[in-house]
């Protein structure tokens, strides 16, 4: 074997390594974020914009219910590009949120199948944000509807979510959602 062609046959795999990942942000916040909350619990659960002396304002989310958990949806489907990791941040105010004993988010494939993908207690970082990466092909906490293969079949699009206080009732200062959509470079 040649030099050049030994030098070749190592380099090769440092090159399929090495392929960048490309992907597409997208931030959802108020204005445009707009939030609906399950209409059977409308006398015991508010959504409410409020604003916050040098930030941005925050959604607040209030469960008066100590039996019921929060679900909430965007009236108008977020879009996602496709992907082979899904980066979806969850943007609160921590310091006035009651403590939270699980938090969803929701996706919806191009079957109709929904995908909920949950952290619960101390799988629940600290800090203002709440990071969930999502490979496609990872089973979620639940799903229904769809073809039922508890797989995301892309395009998809994120939903909203759904959580609950440790306590029951309580409130949640929410300020927005990153979703970041990444695709390993192909060539």
């Amino acid at each position: 074997m040649s030099l050049t062609k030994s030098i070749l046959t190592l380099a090769l795999p440092i090159a399929f390594i090495a392929l960048p990942a490309f992907g597409v942000t997208q931030e959802l916040k108020l204005p445009e974020m707009k939030l609906s909350l399950q209409p059977k619990y409308k006398d015991v659960q508010s959504v409410t914009e409020e604003a916050v002396p040098e930030a941005d304002p925050v959604l607040r989310i209030e469960n008066k219910n100590p039996k019921a958990f929060c679900e909430f949806s965007f009236p108008k489907k977020m879009k996602l590009e496709s992907f082979d990791t899904l980066k979806l941040t969850v943007n609160l105010d921590r310091k006035r949120t009651s403590t939270l004993q699980n938090l969803s988010v929701r996706i919806q494939d191009a079957t109709g199948e929904t995908l909920q993908y949950t952290l619960i207690g101390k799988a629940l970082p600290e800090g203002d944000t709440i990071l969930f990466t999502i490979d496609p092909n990872q089973k979620p906490f639940t799903s229904w509807g769809g073809n039922k293969d508890g797989k995301i079949d892309q395009p998809a699009q994120f939903l909203g979510g759904a959580f609950r206080f440790q306590d029951g009732a309580g409130t949640l200062f929410l300020r927005g959602f990153t979703v970041n959509t990444e695709s390993k470079a192909t060539e």
